[in-house]
């Protein structure tokens, strides 16, 4: 499902922008499912603290 919707969208979003065949999404993205109240707490936590690793 998450395939199609990045082939899809990525097909529009090139066919509007008239760039056929560019990189639309990120490489190595990595989906995740969230099954639990724990793991969205995890991840949210993930995310608030990532700005934080970035490199100045």
């Amino acid at each position: 499902m998450v395939q199609n919707f990045k082939s899809v969208t990525a097909r529009r979003i090139n066919h509007a922008d008239s760039t056929p065949g560019r990189r639309v999404w990120q490489e190595d993205y990595y989906e995740h499912s969230i099954r639990n109240e724990a793991d969205l707490q995890r991840i949210r936590g993930y995310i608030n603290a990532n700005p934080s690793r970035w490199r100045a």
